[in-house]
């Protein structure tokens, strides 16, 4: 039993890896029928009201510090989405899945201004190898070639900065909170700023049928409530190294699926640039588990 509740935060990573790598698609498929901002109001909306009932007997353990933390990482969250989906708009789920593994190089960066702890040798090799990553990814997109064609670049690394910084200030104080409660005030603030967004920036009304429905439901339900309940489960239960090394296998898969439907091209520079991505993304965590490991032994 022991063993079992000890794994259940494992469970809940790799759920959230499987669940994401798909919503790349799904939110992509629901931009042919909707504007950006509509998806994000109606995926947070949809999340805010099933949360809301797993949360009723929880909201009296609601404290002012829990609100302002909700607040501020859940307009993090609110800028992330709006950049990443339309982000999407430019870019195949493939490449958006990858450039905002650039949350993963950076969170150390911000974590210094937070703690004022300044980030090891391996964070700026893996910031390096981000970089170098970046400019292979975006070579067979012609974003050097056009000023217009680096607008999806550009967003998505933006995106991967908002969520960086939600990151940075969830895993440095939100361990010891309620994670539904947490969750569910984030998604409030999700769907206020995405609504104000709608109605200052969009006109277009979505077009309703049964594929825009299923894609909608698939990126509220699971991708949404579903996921963030695992991830920020996982992320009060799991250090923030087995964090980073799991979740950029979200865009592993989210690639795989873009291959296989015909989405994305296999070309060298976006293949390689990809592997760089994740290395970048993996390199400090393996690098830290290394020396745990020799520190180990060496006692």
């Amino acid at each position: 039993m022991e063993s079992m509740k000890k794994s259940l935060p494992y469970i809940a990573i790799i759920s959230v890896v499987l669940i994401w790598g798909f919503a790349y698609l799904a939110i992509k498929n629901s931009l042919e029928y909707c504007t950006p901002g509509f998806l994000i109001f109606a995926r947070s909306s949809i999340a805010s009201v099933i949360l809301f009932f797993v949360c009723i007997k929880r909201f009296k353990k609601i404290n002012k510090k829990d609100l302002l933390l909700s607040l501020f990482t859940g307009v993090c969250v609110s800028i992330g989405y709006i950049l990443q989906t339309n982000g999407l708009e430019y870019e195949t789920t493939a490449m958006v899945s990858f450039l905002e593994n650039i949350y993963l190089v950076i969170v150390p960066f911000i974590t210094w201004l937070i703690t004022k702890k300044c980030p090891s040798i391996p964070s700026f090799i893996a910031a390096f190898l981000a970089i170098i990553g970046v400019i292979l990814i975006s070579i067979p997109t012609g974003v050097f070639s056009s000023p217009s064609n680096a607008i999806g670049v550009i967003l998505c690394i933006a995106a991967g900065v908002a969520f960086g910084i939600n990151i940075s200030f969830s895993g440095s104080l939100q361990r010891e909170k309620d994670p539904i409660l947490y969750t569910f005030f984030q998604m409030v603030v999700l769907m206020v700023v995405s609504l104000a967004y709608t109605l200052i920036s969009e006109r277009t009304l979505p077009t309703i049928n049964p594929r825009f429905v299923v894609n909608i439901l698939y990126v509220a339900i699971p991708s949404t409530a579903i996921a963030w309940l695992l991830r920020n489960y996982a992320q009060n239960n799991l250090s923030s190294i087995t964090m980073s090394i799991i979740l950029p296998f979200a865009s592993v898969l989210a690639t795989i699926v873009s291959i296989v439907i015909g989405e994305t091209k296999i070309d060298p520079f976006f293949i390689i640039g990809c592997v760089v991505l994740l290395v970048a993304a993996l390199f400090e965590s393996i690098i830290e588990v290394i020396l745990n490991k020799l520190k180990e032994k060496g006692a």
